[in-house]
């Protein structure tokens, strides 16, 4: 019985000393792929110089990361938290698909020549933003063995760079560029179409810039009631702007409130006229070529008639 638990106490330093040893390989291949970002903003999007080189060098970081995950797997040490081994297996999983899209991404970029192409280009760009979105979020909630104190390992600058150079790719090809934007503004006139429909008053949104720091939604309020609206109070906005297809930033639940509101008018099937609806402090410091504007929760008084 001696003998097993020894046995037993010895396998169990080994799996911790595997463990932390395996951690600490994860934690150079997180850094060495945070690096990658300065390789990305130093590409040109005029010339295919540098594009092979890079997808190699992602599909081996992705392989690394496979050879990591099954590593790990099932071998958490004895000190790990169950919820801390969890996380550390979603980065790598997570890891290892971002860098299997980014190796794609420019395996074949400088190949892209019709639309089709272009759209499985920014189909990749959006799956690989998706899953570096999520290990971002993990890396800023778990620290990992081996992760030296103060050292922080973010991919912010991986997807700006990445989403930066992907724009400019993509906007190299002008037809493309052109039927990505009519692609957005038949969405825009569906879902305002949409919302004439509902028996209610709505806000049916035209554009949306950047003012400073500020976002600037220029829109109408349309009358869906059969009766007359002599006021709109207050609102909830929700907004997410999108560069192409990826998602930039969203606003949810922002509350709203203009007093100058309060003085439009609206006959029964009527809309007011161009109307601004400023979000202080809101607008992204990244550009944005599409948006999606949702106004509810809008309260609005009506004129009822008083029948003689």
């Amino acid at each position: 019985m001696v003998l097993l638990a020894v046995a037993f106490w010895g396998y169990g330093v080994y799996q911790d000393k595997r463990y932390a040893s395996k951690c600490q390989e994860l934690v150079v291949a997180l850094t060495e792929t945070q690096d990658t970002a300065k390789s990305i903003a130093s590409l040109s999007p005029n010339t295919n110089a540098g594009y092979q080189k890079l997808a190699n060098r992602f599909a081996k970081q992705a392989e690394q990361a496979g050879d990591l995950e099954s590593a790990l797997s099932g071998k958490s040490g004895s000190a790990a938290s169950k919820e801390q081994y969890e996380r550390i297996m979603f980065i790598v999983a997570k890891d290892r698909e971002m860098l299997q899209k980014a190796s794609e991404i420019f395996k074949t970029v400088s190949a892209a020549k019709n639309k089709e192409e272009f759209e499985r280009r920014g189909k990749l760009h959006q799956e690989f933003e998706a899953a570096r979105g999520r290990i971002q979020e993990i890396l800023g909630e778990v620290k990992i063995p081996g992760q030296k104190a103060g050292q922080t390992i973010s991919y912010q600058a991986l997807g700006d760079n990445m989403r930066a150079y992907m724009v400019k790719k993509l906007s190299q090809n002008k037809q493309y560029l052109a039927d990505k934007m009519q692609q957005y503004q038949d969405r825009l006139r569906v879902d305002n179409e949409t919302l004439k429909r509902k028996s209610e008053v709505v806000f049916l949104a035209e554009s949306v810039k950047k003012d400073g720091n500020d976002l600037l939604i220029q829109g109408k309020f349309y009358n869906g009631t059969p009766e007359q609206v002599v006021g709109i109070g207050e609102m909830l906005i929700d907004i997410s702007l999108y560069q192409f297809d990826v998602s930039l930033t969203t606003v949810t639940d922002f509350k709203y409130e203009n007093p100058g509101l309060a003085r439009i008018e609206l006959e029964p099937g009527g809309a007011a006229g161009a109307i601004h609806l400023r979000l202080v402090g809101k607008a992204p410091k990244e550009e944005f070529n599409n948006f999606i504007v949702r106004l509810h929760k809008i309260h609005w008084k009506i004129r009822r008639l008083v029948k003689g």
